[in-house]
């Protein structure tokens, strides 16, 4: 087998799906009117365009790393802890009005145009042969990321805007507003998704042995391929005594990713 191909592959099958769940949040955003409704949301998602063009423009910048462009993006909360400083100082209510106009509505206009980067950042390390420590776990976390503002981007909120969606979010994490009902449960679209994100990690794990490992390449995949299938059985046979989402998912897929790094690594 044509690893290298292989490597690809599973680099572009990873980096569509995070693709698609993104493209369903900003669906999701423009059918119930998660947009900026006025100037000064207009001006922040605009602001962090500029940031984007401005680091993916700067080689410097571009070859910096995800932290320091966390760093660029997040640079707006800087001035929280100054307005809230000015205002118990002058007493001006317009710094803690300005105060909360940044906190409600930089969350939304940074995901809007972040994922851009990383989305750019995972496919490039991927190529380049980068790490399991630093590829699975940004793969994951950004479709799991995506995956959870689609379902709060679909749900039907009593304000829209950028702090629209900010209030629609904290209702979510304080359980005060449910989520549409079986909404990725029934779409075939996400369940595609994330069953060609799995596949396409597990063959990006089976491309990464060691120079020189004896194990054989199909063995690999075929070990990749029982761990699926047994982390099918523990959740089906768990299910019926448990409903905590880490037993059931989470713990087979770390024993699962585990055992496919160990054995790659084997020689």
């Amino acid at each position: 087998m044509n690893w290298e191909k292989a490597r690809r592959t599973a680099v572009l099958a990873v980096c569509g799906a995070i693709v698609y769940a993104y493209l369903e949040f900003l669906a999701g955003c423009v059918s119930n009117g998660y947009l900026p409704q006025t100037g000064f949301e207009a001006g922040m998602v605009a602001l962090q365009l500029a940031k984007l063009l401005a680091v993916l423009g700067v080689p410097s910048l571009r070859r910096a790393g995800v932290a320091l462009t966390f760093d660029i993006f997040a640079v707006e909360m800087l001035f929280l802890p100054v307005l809230a400083l000015l205002y118990v100082w002058l007493g001006e209510r317009f710094f803690l009005t300005l105060l909360g106009y940044i906190f409600t509505t930089w969350p939304l206009a940074a995901m809007l145009v972040l994922p851009v980067y990383t989305t750019y950042w995972l496919g490039r390390t991927s190529l380049r042969g980068g790490s399991l420590s630093s590829v699975l776990p940004s793969a994951s976390s950004q479709f799991g990321s995506f995956v959870f503002l689609w379902e709060v981007s679909s749900t039907v909120g009593t304000s829209q805007g950028l702090g629209g969606f900010f209030n629609q979010l904290v209702g979510v994490l304080g359980s005060r507003t449910k989520l549409a009902a079986n909404l990725l449960a029934t779409n075939e679209g996400a369940v595609a998704a994330a069953a060609l994100l799995y596949l396409g990690l597990m063959v990006y794990v089976a491309s990464g042995r060691e120079p020189g490992s004896t194990i054989n390449s199909s063995s690999v995949l075929l070990l990749a391929f029982m761990g699926t299938l047994t982390s099918l059985a523990w959740t089906a046979g768990l299910v019926t005594f448990t409903r905590d989402t880490f037993l059931l998912f989470a713990a087979p897929t770390l024993l699962t990713v585990t055992a496919i790094w160990w054995f790659t690594r084997a020689r």
